[in-house]
């Protein structure tokens, strides 16, 4: 009996001396495969981070890409169209030299030509305004291709697009009105004179 007693005792004091280094065993365990848990998160987190930031990298070049093959198509179409409006801006210069030197001739035969040079000094002056148009019209085309926003910018581009075709008709106007009033003093023009009206300002209709 006390032999089995003693071996308690014995058993006693040698699992109390051994609890801590057990205990600390297995928290040191556990704190590990927490720490474990922690960094597969952040791992996992961080490749989540830097497949979207990837993604994001690959739409913005792909947005660049587009906006880029946008922008040399306007300009193709653009380049275009200023080709044919410095064609009609020359004839209109050459039309005006004509009539006026038909103007100066009239007036050297007697002819009253007076309301004839309002006219074409108004025709003139339409003509100018179109030119200023025009060159408002490139200014907001240069600037719409260095835009960040090209379609915020294309608006001015369109209104100062719709103002130069205002601007045109109503110097295509004004010319008619100028060919009218050179007809009643001279008693008529020559239809190589109405002709080249007709195929400098029909660029605008």
């Amino acid at each position: 009996m006390s032999f089995l007693l003693s071996a308690g005792i014995t058993a006693a004091v040698v699992f109390s001396a051994l609890a801590p280094s057990v205990s600390f065993g297995l928290g040191h365990v556990v704190a590990a495969q927490t720490d474990d848990g922690a960094t597969n998160s952040q791992s996992l987190r961080q490749r989540i981070e830097e497949r979207r930031e990837a993604l994001q990298a690959q739409a913005q070049e792909r947005r660049a890409a587009l906006d880029e093959r946008r922008r040399e198509r306007i300009s193709n179409f653009f380049e275009k169209m200023t080709v044919r409006l410095d064609i009609l801006f020359r004839n209109l210069d050459r039309f005006e030299a004509r009539i006026e030197s038909l103007v100066d001739k009239f007036e050297e035969k007697g002819k009253d030509v007076t309301v004839v040079r309002e006219k074409l000094a108004q025709a003139h002056t339409e003509s100018d305004e179109a030119k200023a148009a025009y060159a408002l019209l490139k200014d907001a085309f240069a600037v719409m291709l260095e835009a960040d926003h090209p379609r915020e910018a294309f608006a001015d581009v369109r209104e100062a697009l719709k103002n130069l075709k205002q601007e045109l008709r109503q110097t295509h106007l004004s010319f008619v009105g100028v060919l009218r009033e050179l007809k009643g003093a001279s008693g008529g023009v020559s239809s190589q004179d109405q002709s080249s009206e007709d195929e400098s300002t029909n660029e605008d209709e």
